[in-house]
């Protein structure tokens, strides 16, 4: 679906935390670090991790799937968001 919508970047999903460790519970947040390669354009792999994460964390009327943390991603704070 992502690749549909955003143009087909392509990224590895690392599931970090509680999901990681096949952990995960009711009140988890759900921990991703989002990789593109190299031959991967930037704002494309933006795009596509939006989408991503946008399906992860929609609120509809019976509540919501998960929330994302992705302030695990490389450089911290100071790395790309999407």
């Amino acid at each position: 679906m992502a690749r549909a919508q955003t143009g087909g970047a392509d990224l590895a999903i690392l599931a970090l935390g509680k999901l990681g460790g096949n952990e995960l519970n009711y009140s988890s947040d759900v921990d991703l670090v989002l990789v593109r390669g190299d031959d991967v354009p930037l704002p494309a792999a933006l795009r596509t991790a939006r989408v991503l994460v946008d399906l992860l964390h929609r609120r509809t009327s019976t509540g919501g799937l998960y929330r994302v943390d992705l302030r695990l991603r490389p450089h911290g704070k100071l790395g790309p968001r999407p």
